[in-house]
């Protein structure tokens, strides 16, 4: 026997039965609503995203540029006052540090620089030599590697 309900809904493709409202009355719209609003994101309104963009760009402009006037007017402070208080940057004392600086290279020189060949450990096979003999077999050994 045939289902009355599977014979009305293979022929018609209504989601309600014949005699009911619709399921849901606020999809139902009247001739006095007028034309309905479009949905959200469905019209993109160009101008005011390229406006946006435009903004945000003069923005991030804007921004680099009071950072870079603030930059320069730091150094140029910070300039004036090197000029004006050399004690604070050096000065005087620059004098007494740049000798004491030159007293240790010169011992420091001495110490790695005018080695004379020698065993520092004969057991581990640890030899001292002139720091600039060893760059020069360290350079010698990487070059043979290209």
């Amino acid at each position: 026997m045939i289902n009355p309900l599977e014979s009305t809904m293979a022929t018609t493709h209504d989601s309600t039965h014949a005699g009911q409202e619709h399921a849901d009355a606020w999809h139902t719209h009247a001739a006095t609503e007028g034309v309905p609003q479009a949905a959200h994101t469905e019209e993109v309104p160009a101008f005011r995203v390229l406006g946006l963009g435009i903004l945000l760009w003069f923005g991030v402009v804007v921004t680099i540029a009071v950072i870079a006037v603030y930059y320069l007017a730091y150094a140029n402070d910070l300039q004036i006052s090197s000029e004006e208080y050399p004690e604070r940057f050096g000065g005087e004392n620059q004098a007494v540090h740049t000798g004491q600086l030159q007293a240790r290279r010169t011992v420091l020189e001495g110490q790695f620089m005018n080695v004379t060949p020698a065993w520092a450990d004969a057991e581990m096979g640890l030899v001292t030599i002139p720091m600039t003999k060893a760059m020069d077999k360290v350079v010698a050994r990487y070059a043979d590697r290209k």
